[in-house]
C-alpha cells in the first residue's frame, strides 16, 4: 500500500534515485551545451539561459520544440537531453528576438510621433523658397519689395535665436512634453498670421512667431527623442531627426510648387496640429519624471543624455523564470517632490520599452538623476581651458556650418533657378534639389559610424566649397552677358551636389559633435549658445546671401 500512495519503500527510493539522476543529467548536459553555445557565439554565452533551460527541460512542451526546422539541422550533433536544451535555448532566443522587434517598432513609432516636430521645422524652412516668388509675382494681392521679402525670410531664424532660453526655463517647470504641446499654438497662430496677411507687418510677425515655434521644436524634439531611446540607436536618431527635417523642406517645396501662399500656410500649419493630436497620447521622459523628486535640479536634466544600459539578448524577458531587484526609493523630504513621480516614471518606462521590468533601468535614471544633481554649473567652469576649447569648437562649427550657405539655398532656391535662367522650371529644379538633400540625409545614416565625423566634414566641405565657386562662375559669366546656354545645366547639378554633401557632412554632423564636445557641467549652457549662434549666423546669411537685393 505504501508504494501505491508513493510512501517510503524500494520503488519510492529507486524514483527518487532516478529523479536525482536525471537532474544530474540535465545539469551535466547544461554544462555541455554551454560549451557548445560558446564555440557557436564567438566565446560569448549567457548563463541565465542554461539556469533556466535546466528547470524547463522536462517540460512535456519541449517536444514542440523538435518540430522547428532550424532546430533539427542541429539535433543530429548532440544527444538527446542537449539536443531538446539546445532546442529549448533556440526557441526561447528565437521568441526574444521577436519580442525585442516587436519593441523596437514600438519604440519607432514613437519616436515618429515626436519627429513629426522635424518635419514641421522643414515646412517652416522651405516656406520661403516657394512664398517668396508667388509673393513677387504680378498676381500677388500685396505688393512687396525686394527688401521687405528678404525680411520676411530673415525673421524666421531671429525668432528661433530668441526661442532657447524661454524654452529651457519653461520645460524646467512643465516638462517636455507639455512645454511641446503648448509650442503648437503659436506655431498654428504663426502661420494663419502668414495665411491671412493683408501688408508685409504681419509677414514680419508671423514668421517671427513661427522661427520661435520652430527654435522651440528644434530644442525640445531632440532631448525628448535622446531621453525615450537607447544608447545603441541613439546615434541614428540624430540622424533621423536631420531626415525628418529633409522631408519636411521637401514637402513645402512639393505642395508650394502647386497651391497658393494661403493653402501652403495652411498645409504646413496642419502639420503641427496632426503632431498634437498624436503626441498627446506619448508619455513625460521618465528622466523628467524622476528628477522631479530631486531638490535643486536646475538645468542639469539636459546637460547629458549619453547614459548607458546594456541589453543583451537573453539577459532579460527569455523566461518567466527570471530573478528581478527592486529597487523602493525614499521620498525626497522636500517641496519638489511630487507624489507618484516615480510610479508615473515606471508607468512612462513601461508604456515606452513594452514590458513590465524596468527596474534596472529606473535605478540607472536615478543615479544619472543623482549625478548631474551634484554637479550645478558655475560661471567659473567655463573659465578652464579645456571649456573654452570645447565652447570655442561649437561656436565655429556653427558658424562655419550656417555661412556654407545651406540654408540660403533651402530658403531661396526657386528664385535662384529663376535668376540662373535654368532649363527646368525653378518650381521642378527646387523640387529635385529638396528630393536630393533627404536622400543624402539617408546616406548619412549609413556612413557617420563608418567613416568618422572629421572625414564626413573635410569631404563635404570641399565638395560644398567647388560646387558654390562653380555656381558663382556661372553667374559671373551671366552677368557678364557671356553665352551660357550650353551650361544651363550646371547650377542644378551644383545645387544637387550641394545639398547631398550638406547632409551628408556638416548638416547632421556638426549637431552630433556638438553633443560630444561639451562637459556634464557645461553642456546645457554651452549647447545653448551654440544654437543661439546658429540661428543668428542663419539670419545674417539669409540677409547678406539673399538674391534679392
Amino acid at each position: 500500500m505504501a508504494d501505491k500512495i508513493g510512501g517510503p519503500g524500494p520503488s519510492s527510493d529507486a524514483r527518487r534515485e532516478k529523479s536525482m539522476g536525471r537532474k544530474r543529467l540535465i545539469l551535466e548536459q547544461t554544462v555541455e551545451l554551454e560549451d557548445g553555445l560558446k564555440e557557436q557565439r564567438g566565446g560569448k554565452c549567457f548563463r541565465q539561459i542554461t539556469i533556466i533551460i535546466a528547470s524547463k527541460v522536462n517540460s512535456p512542451t519541449i517536444k514542440r520544440f523538435e518540430r522547428v526546422d532550424a532546430i533539427k539541422k542541429l539535433l543530429s550533433t548532440v544527444s538527446s537531453h542537449a539536443g531538446k536544451t539546445l532546442a529549448a535555448v533556440l526557441h526561447m532566443v528565437r521568441r526574444n528576438r521577436l519580442l525585442r522587434l516587436a519593441q523596437l517598432r514600438k519604440r519607432q513609432v514613437d519616436e515618429d510621433d515626436v519627429n513629426l516636430g522635424a518635419f514641421s521645422i522643414g515646412t517652416l524652412l522651405g516656406w520661403t523658397s516657394q512664398a517668396v516668388p508667388n509673393l513677387k509675382s504680378e498676381s500677388s494681392v500685396i505688393k512687396l519689395t525686394d527688401n521687405e521679402l528678404s525680411w520676411i525670410a530673415g525673421f524666421m531664424p531671429l525668432g528661433a535665436a530668441f526661442s532657447g532660453v524661454p524654452v529651457l526655463v519653461v520645460m524646467k517647470h512643465l516638462g517636455r512634453k507639455l512645454t511641446l504641446l503648448s509650442v503648437v499654438p503659436f506655431y498654428v497662430l504663426g502661420f494663419c498670421l502668414l495665411a491671412w496677411a493683408n501688408n508685409v507687418d504681419m509677414f514680419y510677425a508671423g514668421r517671427f512667431i513661427t522661427g520661435m515655434s520652430g527654435g522651440a521644436f528644434s530644442i525640445i524634439s531632440p532631448l525628448y527623442t535622446a531621453e525615450i531611446g537607447e544608447k545603441r540607436i541613439r546615434g541614428s536618431l540624430g540622424t533621423y531627426y536631420e531626415f525628418m527635417l529633409a522631408v519636411g523642406v521637401e514637402f513645402s517645396y512639393i505642395v508650394g510648387g502647386y497651391v497658393s501662399v494661403f493653402w501652403l500656410c495652411l498645409t504646413s500649419g496642419a502639420i503641427p496640429v496632426v503632431f498634437a493630436c498624436i503626441f498627446v497620447f506619448m508619455p513625460e521622459t521618465p528622466y523628467h519624471l524622476v528628477s522631479q523628486k530631486m531638490a535643486s535640479f536646475g538645468f542639469s536634466e539636459v546637460r547629458n543624455f549619453d547614459f548607458t544600459r546594456e541589453r543583451r539578448l537573453g539577459r532579460r524577458q527569455t523566461a518567466p523564470t527570471v530573478v528581478t531587484l527592486t529597487v523602493h526609493f525614499p521620498p525626497a523630504p522636500t517641496r519638489d517632490s511630487g507624489p507618484g513621480k516615480t510610479e508615473e516614471a515606471v508607468k512612462s518606462l513601461k508604456f515606452l520599452r513594452g514590458t513590465n521590468k524596468v527596474d534596472g533601468e529606473l535605478e540607472e535614471i536615478r543615479k544619472f538623476v543623482n549625478e548631474s544633481k551634484t554637479r550645478n554649473f558655475s560661471w567659473r567652469v567655463l573659465k578652464s581651458r579645456a571649456a573654452i576649447k570645447s565652447v570655442l569648437i561649437g561656436f565655429w562649427l556653427m558658424v562655419f556650418q550656417q555661412f556654407g550657405g545651406a540654408n540660403a539655398v533651402v530658403f531661396n532656391a526657386t528664385t535662384i533657378f529663376q535668376e540662373a535662367g535654368s532649363t527646368l522650371e525653378p518650381s521642378k529644379a527646387t523640387m529635385v534639389v529638396g528630393f536630393m538633400q533627404f536622400g543624402g540625409n539617408f546616406l548619412s545614416m549609413l556612413l557617420i559610424d563608418r567613416l568618422g565625423r572629421r572625414i564626413l566634414l573635410l569631404l563635404s566641405g570641399t565638395v560644398m566649397g567647388t560646387c558654390t565657386l562653380l555656381l558663382g562662375f556661372y553667374f559671373h559669366w551671366l552677368s557678364n552677358n557671356e553665352n551660357v546656354d550650353k551650361v544651363k545645366w550646371l547650377p542644378l547639378l551644383c545645387l544637387c551636389l550641394f545639398m547631398i554633401m550638406f547632409s551628408i557632412g556638416w548638416g547632421p554632423v556638426a549637431w552630433m559633435m556638438l553633443g560630444e564636445i561639451f562637459d556634464t557641467e557645461i553642456k546645457s549652457v554651452a549647447s545653448s549658445f551654440c544654437c543661439a549662434t546658429n540661428w543668428i549666423a542663419t539670419f545674417l546669411v539669409t540677409r547678406s546671401m539673399s538674391p534679392h537685393p
